[in-house]
């Protein structure tokens, strides 16, 4: 069962917000298995004020996201993906 919580970023990836600022977006599924989401958070990291070690996404400010439901497609951001290949910094497919 799935209990929707908090959402923590650590070392690269919240580094990478603080980076990407509003070309970074947070995908956080929810509601896993019985009526999974997508919220979208675009630049958590805001108002990205220094470096942080931890970054923490509360449950209010994720749920009040953009939701995108199930076989739903968002025009609103580019495909984008974390590879870990290059340590947590999003790569984005244009095509």
């Amino acid at each position: 069962m799935s209990v929707d919580q908090d959402v923590e970023l650590t070392g690269n990836e919240a580094d990478a917000a603080d980076t990407y600022k509003s070309s970074f977006y947070l995908c956080v599924v929810a509601s896993i298995p019985n009526s999974p989401t997508i919220h979208l958070v675009n630049n958590p990291a805001q108002p990205g004020i220094g470096k942080k070690d931890k970054l923490t996404i509360p449950m209010d400010v994720w749920k009040a996201s953009e939701t995108i439901l199930p076989n739903e497609q968002s025009t609103r951001m580019p495909t984008t993906a974390t590879n870990s290949a290059n340590h947590g910094t999003p790569s984005v497919d244009n095509e």
